[in-house]
């Protein structure tokens, strides 16, 4: 036990570490650490057996130092190109051409989606505020899943594609927005995969969805400051109760309708479902000890990219998912980001990849503090990352994948360039 309270310390270490390095718990490093120190603060909680955490504690360590490195190294090569000046302007919706015609749209679609999963199954939408249907079309569709008597089509998967891009472009117009009716539009736009994932049985809508929004609005809320100084405590405590309200919140509520334990909500029943939600650190621990120094039989992004491997025809023989481990308390199938990395790459390659992303972080975190609007969805990204590495890659599914593509190249596309629009309000008027 001393050795894990020593090594979680060192965790909360090197969070502070960063974020006085960094200078805001918004950096990605800082972030990344902070998020990480508390999940196992929470996890620690549930968990029975503490022999087999040093390792697995011991490998988040190295992995928060080198997300922190990463951004240190990020953030010199942005300054070393000269980009080391405060941008004063602001920023408002013209800066975003068609931003909340988009939203509608994705929005509309969630609708339509959400309406044809209770057709299909045999409801009415009479029936919508019934969490008992909601419940037996959860079970329903699960269960065909499970078995595999359901397939999505082409156009259903289309469908949730863009509807987990309603959630991204909705974290940005909530911070963008002075109307109160759009407001509501975007967060609307959050609950669009929640509800369509919950029909599904699964807590994936959940996770892509609240991450989406509040990846989105937190790398906004960078973009919309006036100088580089950040007073970000307020703000940080915000989207920590927003993260837990949503994310975990609504994680329990799918938990309860997909087992159809509606009828008598007690304590325990949500203490039991709430552990579920910490298992995936002490079931990578678990695989850690027996496993974790793995340098032969790599999957190449296999585990990372798995969906996308199996559309482009790349198998191997181990699937990208797991099969459930007994952790005492519970049993839990999935183990984390960092298992994915390490199956993927090896350890080493597996920080390697953690310093690159940690640099992506830096450099975008500076360059979106200068007000370069082209690199939000590379920040929104990153910390989309951080808040999924709990539990599985980012990319190991399409529909979330594409829809970060959809969000990058609305970007690419459709965006102007901010910082050129504020050199432009800085330039002496002519008198």
């Amino acid at each position: 036990m001393f050795e894990v309270i020593l090594i979680l310390i060192l965790i909360v270490a090197v969070a502070f570490f960063a974020r006085f390095n960094e200078g805001s718990w918004l950096s990605p490093g800082a972030f990344f650490a902070m998020l990480w120190s508390l999940y196992i603060l929470c996890a620690l909680f549930f968990i029975e057996d503490f022999d087999t955490l040093s390792g697995a504690l011991l490998w988040i360590f190295l992995s928060c130092g080198a997300i922190h490195v990463g951004c240190l190294f990020g953030r010199g090569l942005t300054d070393r190109k000269g980009r080391t000046s405060n941008v004063i302007g602001s920023t408002n919706l013209a800066d975003f051409p068609n931003l909340k015609k988009f939203l509608l749209f994705f929005t509309l679609i969630g609708l339509i989606e959400i309406c044809f999963i209770f057709y299909k199954t045999g409801f009415s939408m009479t029936t919508f505020l019934s969490l008992e249907s909601i419940s037996e079309v959860s079970v329903i569709n699960r269960a065909d899943f499970g078995f595999g008597d359901l397939n999505q089509g082409v156009i259903e998967r289309i469908l949730f594609i863009l509807i987990y891009s309603a959630p991204l472009f909705g974290g940005v117009l909530y911070k963008l927005t002075p109307s109160k009716r759009v407001k509501i539009l975007t967060v609307i736009s959050l609950f669009m995969p929640v509800l369509a994932g919950t029909l599904y049985g699964s807590r994936m809508g959940v996770l892509f969805g609240g991450s989406f929004w509040i990846s989105a609005h937190m790398a906004t809320h960078l973009l919309t400051k006036k100088t580089k100084r950040i007073r970000d405590r307020g703000y940080v405590f915000r989207i920590l109760a927003i993260s837990v309200l949503v994310i975990t919140g609504l994680s329990l509520f799918v938990m309860i309708i997909r087992y159809q334990e509606t009828s008598i909500i007690t304590a325990d029943l949500l203490i039991r479902n709430l552990s579920d939600q910490f298992t995936f650190f002490p079931a990578f621990a678990q695989w850690f000890q027996s496993e974790g120094l793995r340098f032969s039989d790599l999957t190449f992004g296999h585990r990372t990219f798995g969906r996308t491997y199996e559309l482009l025809g790349i198998h191997f023989a181990d699937q990208y998912f797991y099969y459930s481990t007994d952790l005492g308390f519970t049993t839990s199938n999935i183990f984390t980001v960092f298992r994915d990395l390490i199956e993927d790459f090896s350890p080493i390659g597996a920080v390697v990849c953690l310093f690159l992303i940690g640099c992506a972080g830096g450099v975008s975190y500076r360059r979106v503090l200068k007000g370069e609007i082209k690199f939000l969805p590379l920040l929104t990204t990153i910390y989309v990352f951080t808040f999924t590495s709990f539990s599985f890659s980012l990319f190991v599914y399409t529909a979330p994948t594409l829809a970060l593509v959809i969000f990058w190249a609305y970007f690419l596309c459709f965006r102007r360039d901010l910082r050129e629009n504020r050199n432009e309000m800085l330039k002496p008027s002519a008198t």
